[in-house]
């Protein structure tokens, strides 16, 4: 199986998440997911503690996350800090609208097994990666879109994920 190495950007959608401000925020309605929302090990601690009006999230309909989003944590108080909490979006969370907090990659799914980008994310090769693009206490989407992948064939990204998710 031949692999190649191509830019991010040309085989994933990659943005940030959309902050609602204490004003747009609400006791319910639309969810949120936040950083806080998901634990250090990358599971969602299954409860929404944050919410918007559905309108509000209605303007944003191409950052509502879709099943197997990958999420990275792209801003905190400490640099070390950025990148250390990835997210892969399951069922529960679909549909919520993350916080500029999350840097989301999309898998354009023609091209790209999400698995597969997941499991990249995950890779200590992707990591270091991502800790020499934090800038500051940042992680910005343009610069992880230049980030190259190594793609095997479509075809055999799937079996690849799934023996992971079984590993894991």
């Amino acid at each position: 199986m031949s692999w190649r190495r191509v830019k991010l950007a040309d085989v994933a959608n990659v943005f940030n998440g959309k902050t609602p401000s204490k004003a747009e925020q609400r006791d319910s309605g639309h969810p949120v997911l936040k950083i806080k929302d998901v634990d250090d090990n990358g599971a969602f601690k299954g409860a929404f503690g944050s919410f918007v009006d559905p309108g509000f999230a209605d303007k944003f309909p191409s950052k509502k996350l879709c099943i197997d989003d990958t999420l990275v944590l792209n801003a905190a108080h400490n640099s070390d800090y950025v990148g250390s909490k990835q997210y892969r979006a399951e069922g529960s969370v679909v549909g919520s609208l993350p916080t500029g907090e999350w840097l989301i990659a999309r898998a354009e799914e023609d091209q790209l097994h999400p698995g597969f980008l997941n499991y990249w994310f995950r890779s200590p090769q992707a990591r270091f990666q991502i800790k020499n693009l934090v800038k500051g206490i940042h992680l910005y989407p343009k610069d992880v879109a230049r980030m190259e992948i190594p793609l095997p064939p479509l075809e055999g990204q799937k079996p690849i994920a799934t023996f992971l998710d079984q590993a894991v």
